[in-house]
């Protein structure tokens, strides 16, 4: 009898909460903090950008009946000042201030902005910096991003709320503390189909804020990311869907997203997700069950998104015509391939390409460490290889070692340099397409990447963080728009992207380096998404500490004598290729306990944020700096 009773309740709670989850507009943890703190907000100061329109003129007026001091900042100065004239509070609107603000004028000019924010209320300072502001185009696939829109949007969304925040940091820890809400994204936490470019600027955001966080937690700052989904505002946009007036989703009103994100700063929680069904649904099923989650993404919502991209732009054609005949290889050839993957999970490590077809494998950064190794087993393997990198010295010495069926005889070297223009690039993809006549290009495999000098958030230069997204980004994303129309051509391709554990977990000492790799995370997994019916694959790799031939490794650049446990480049080359035939979405490669806080991070947030801020955070960027020095 108690038993039956037990399971009744059970299964009673049960029925409440999925019933809570089909009608929340949050996540569950946001939407059990009912209220927000007014002693948490009044007669602080909460500078906010963005905030002549939309959801940040809502947080305005939300702030500032919460007692708020305010200093409200955009570039459009009139909308500022009518903004003003509307608020009430304490202090409202009388003692709210007025500062223009252009996110993209660079550090330099940013910094005379800053100065006089902190002298707008003498001896107050900067409590909250809330980071609305944001640039989004009108919605495309991956490809069809122009080159402006790629670095107008990463101008605007990722350089210049870095730099602000790079130059506020250091006054909010004079003053003991501050708080950071960063808005966000949907877009920032899962495949965003039409939106690839912004997706990729919103992860971006959450790899470098995350790891601010938790380098800065012990000195007093915090860190809210509040990720909206679509949001229905005044003038009919929103942070995800921002032109799409008449789509059908459920949206949140800019009153309610305002309200959840003072919640949630004011609870201090470290992210927040603000939507309906069923783009809250895919969040969570990304975060706790990301095979699911992935293969929704891939199979499903990609025509929906394809449906709207058709209502904003009228190519619905363009998007859902049939896959293109594969004109590598045919039916037979395919079962071929299946059975041989089959085999794979079978005998382990057995991958034998030239059984199917001997596919054009492109590497780049081949000159050493995990590209060399790639080159080595890739040649080994029977693959035809094309690599690339600066160093055209270094590939031919590669070259000379490899051994296999097309190596080394066959194996062709190309020079890439990958901060080059879209322009200059395009003539090295013509050329690599056409190195193999009728082959193309089968794999591109994305291992050239920049790492600069470990330093805290604060500290890394202006220089540092253009050229790392300058090779880690801009040239990565650039050069796989020029390639996927050729591999689309031939019925697909695969994209195989070494990122790093940094673009999985905050990362103490590397927050340039992981805002880097996070921006590929949402850029290819959006890719994929887009294009997964038209036959192209893209294989995510997280490496953590490599041991290397030349001692440095994709996470750890300098540091030859960390005590920390490194897997090999040869077991790592090896790992991504059993990765990347077996068609596996992302791959984690380490050791522990870098491996475990990946798994928690991913399925346990709550408790793998806790660890990062408490215990490795500060000590990890100290250990950094200091054998820098």
């Amino acid at each position: 009898m108690l038993t039956l009773l037990f399971s009744s309740l059970g299964l009673l709670l049960l029925l409440g909460l999925l019933l809570k989850f089909a009608f929340a507009d949050g996540d569950l943890t946001l939407i059990s903090k009912k209220h927000a703190k007014r002693e948490a907000i009044e007669g602080k100061v909460v500078w906010i950008t963005g905030s002549s329109r939309g959801i940040g003129e809502v947080l305005a007026k939300q702030f500032a009946s919460l007692g708020a001091k305010l200093i409200l900042s955009a570039r459009n100065e009139a909308e500022l000042v009518r903004v003003k004239s509307e608020l009430k509070g304490k202090y409202a609107p009388e003692d709210v201030k007025v500062l223009p603000l252009d996110l993209a004028s660079g550090e330099e000019g940013l910094k005379g902005v800053v100065e006089q924010a902190l002298s707008l209320f003498p001896g107050a300072g900067v409590d909250y910096l809330v980071h609305n502001a944001a640039y989004e185009r009108p919605k495309s696939n991956a490809v069809d991003a122009s080159e402006e829109n790629l670095k107008t949007t990463f101008e605007v969304n990722v350089f210049g709320t870095i730099s602000l925040t790079k130059l506020v940091t250091p006054h909010m820890l004079k003053q003991g503390g501050g708080h950071f809400v960063v808005i966000s994204s949907a877009a920032g936490k899962v495949p965003s189909p039409g939106q690839a470019i912004y997706a990729a600027s919103k992860h971006a955001l959450q790899g470098y804020f995350h790891t601010l966080r938790s380098e800065f937690f012990q000195k007093g700052i915090k860190v809210t990311v509040v990720c909206p989904g679509p949001i229905e505002t005044s003038n009919g946009t929103g942070t995800s869907t921002s032109e799409d007036k008449k789509s059908p989703e459920k949206r949140v009103s800019s009153e309610r997203c305002a309200e959840l994100t003072i919640i949630a700063a004011s609870h201090n929680l470290k992210e927040a997700w603000i939507s309906y069904q069923p783009v809250l649904l895919v969040m969570y099923l990304v975060q706790y069950m990301p095979f699911l989650g992935f293969w929704l993404m891939d199979k499903v919502l990609y025509f929906i998104y394809s449906y709207l991209l058709h209502k904003l732009e009228g190519n619905v054609w363009r998007l859902l015509r049939r896959k293109a005949t594969h004109t590598h290889g045919t039916c037979s050839s395919r079962r071929r391939l299946k059975q041989t993957e089959t085999d794979l999970l079978e005998t382990g490590y057995k991958f034998v390409i030239d059984l199917v077809f001997a596919p054009v494998v492109w590497i780049t950064g081949a000159n050493r460490g995990i590209g060399e190794a790639l080159a080595k087993q890739f040649a080994s393997l029977g693959a035809k290889l094309i690599f690339s990198a600066r160093n055209e010295a270094e590939l031919f010495r590669i070259k000379s070692e490899l051994k296999g069926k097309y190596a080394p005889e066959h194996v062709k070297v190309l020079r890439l340099n990958l901060p080059s223009s879209e322009e200059r690039l395009q003539n090295v993809v013509e050329r690599a397409v056409s190195l193999f006549p009728g082959d193309g290009v089968d794999y591109l495999i994305h291992n050239a990447a920049y790492e600069g000098p470990k330093s805290n958030a604060v500290d890394a230069s202006e220089e540092n963080l253009e050229a790392t997204f300058g090779v880690n980004v801009f040239g990565t994303i650039s050069l796989t728009k020029l390639v996927t129309p050729h591999m689309l051509k031939r019925g697909g391709g695969h994209f195989v992207v070494i990122s790093s554990a940094a673009g999985k977990v905050p990362s103490p000492g590397q927050a340039i380096y992981a805002a880097s790799k996070h921006a590929l995370q949402g850029y290819f997994h959006t890719l994929r998404s887009e294009f997964f019916q038209k036959g192209s694959k893209v294989t995510v790799v997280c490496p953590g500490p490599i041991e290397t031939s030349n001692g440095t490794g994709t996470s750890t650049s300098e540091d030859k004598n960390s005590p920390e446990k490194r897997v090999s480049s040869e077991r790592c080359a090896e790992l991504t290729i059993i990765a990347a035939s077996h068609n596996l979405k992302e791959a984690w490669i380490s050791h522990q306990p870098e491996l475990l806080v990946m798994y928690l991070v991913q399925y346990m947030p709550s408790l793998g944020l806790w660890l990062m801020d408490k215990v490795g955070g500060g000590k990890r960027v100290e250990v950094a700096e200091k054998k820098v020095s």
